[in-house]
């Protein structure tokens, strides 16, 4: 089953597994694909409750309104003489996709520490002590 997951939010969330036609639009001008993967997890729930959530964006400034060429293209020449002394060139354009993945990652634990001692478990004085990442959250996804 493994062998033949592909990612799919609603039925298949944990394969990490990506079909290329979801970046078949870029194939013929080059482009920058974000893959944002964001993993926000609390490690006292069920390990299939913590599972990595995907978006993708495209990076380039793509607009209609822009003269720049878009996509992520290159242009090469290549310069010739003839025996002759006439000069010629082969310009080649080249286009390519950039993946840019994009990491974050928050967890989180509530650790409950029980004293045995009857006056405490009585007056419900109980010690929590929360674990969180030092992380800022400067860049969440979904959160």
């Amino acid at each position: 089953m493994r062998d033949k997951a592909l990612f799919s939010p609603p039925t298949s969330a944990l394969c990490p597994l990506h079909q290329r036609a979801q970046s078949a639009p870029f194939s013929f001008q080059g482009g920058v694909l974000g893959i944002k993967i964001g993993w926000v997890c609390d490690l006292d729930k069920a390990w299939d409750q913590c599972i990595p959530r995907y978006s993708f964006t495209r990076l380039d400034g793509v607009s209609q309104k822009s003269s720049v060429s878009p996509g992520y293209n290159f242009r090469f020449a290549k310069y010739y003489k003839t025996d002759n002394g006439s000069e010629y060139r082969t310009l080649l354009k080249a286009f390519g996709i950039r993946f840019d993945v994009l990491v974050y990652g928050d967890v989180s634990e509530t650790t409950l520490r029980v004293s045995a001692s009857a006056h405490q478990a009585d007056t419900g004085d109980l010690t929590t002590e929360e674990k969180q990442s030092t992380d800022s959250g400067a860049y969440s996804i979904g959160h």
